[in-house]
């Protein structure tokens, strides 16, 4: 099933100020981040708010008053394709600026700094203690884990990246991205097979409710 655009639609215009103007920011050079932002941008757009599209590099802050464009004109809510993590770790003092601008300025920030730790794979370990018995949830640990095939995963690790598959008494299989400075364990579950030997992983898109599939 698909119903994310409309989904997104409602979600925007349930939770945010009616024609509010909205800046979306993501990195330049980067085509798919950029996509993604852009076509945000036009849910919005479709929902009623007053949108503009700006490249990261593009949008100015000011202290206790906002984030601009670069045309000099605040916008009441940005949106930006960019990871807080990264951000406090590459860019400290932009960081503290977003965060004063949140406490104190007139722009909100819709992908705030606490979803830095939902992004984290160290829920990962925590989930699992706290449901040791859920269906939903394969076992985790900050640790390597004492026995079976097991995955080692970056706490901050995307789309792929630092991945490492760990077999009983060896060394890992194979690595994607660089080491991570800190990481996470879990046990290792083949992803469904069909009889051409394809495998799959299914992504469930959620917009304060679940909304979508995708294969």
């Amino acid at each position: 099933f698909n119903d994310l655009h409309e989904t997104l639609q409602g979600h925007l215009q349930a939770s945010l100020p009616a024609r509010a103007t909205m800046l979306f920011s993501s990195l330049r050079g980067l085509d798919e981040d950029e996509a993604t932002t852009r076509y945000l941008q036009t849910v919005a757009h479709e929902a009623g708010f007053f949108t503009d599209y700006g490249y990261l590099d593009e949008a100015g802050f000011a202290d206790r008053d906002g984030v601009f464009n670069r045309d000099g004109q605040r916008a009441d809510l940005w949106f930006k394709l960019y990871p807080w993590d990264l951000l406090a770790a590459e860019e400290l003092e932009v960081a503290r600026l977003l965060a004063g601008i949140q406490r104190d300025g007139h722009t909100r920030v819709l992908n705030p700094a606490y979803s830095a730790v939902l992004h984290s794979k160290g829920l990962l370990p925590v989930l699992h203690e706290l449901f040791p018995d859920s269906p939903y949830l394969l076992p985790a640990s900050a640790q390597p884990l004492p026995a079976g095939r097991q995955v080692r995963k970056g706490v901050f690790s995307r789309q792929g990246a630092q991945v490492s598959l760990i077999e009983p008494g060896r060394r890992g299989l194979a690595e994607m991205g660089a080491d991570a400075d800190k990481a996470i364990y879990q046990a290792y579950v083949p992803l469904p097979q069909d009889a051409a030997g394809r495998r799959y992983q299914a992504g469930v898109y959620v917009a304060g409710e679940p909304c979508a599939l995708g294969i």
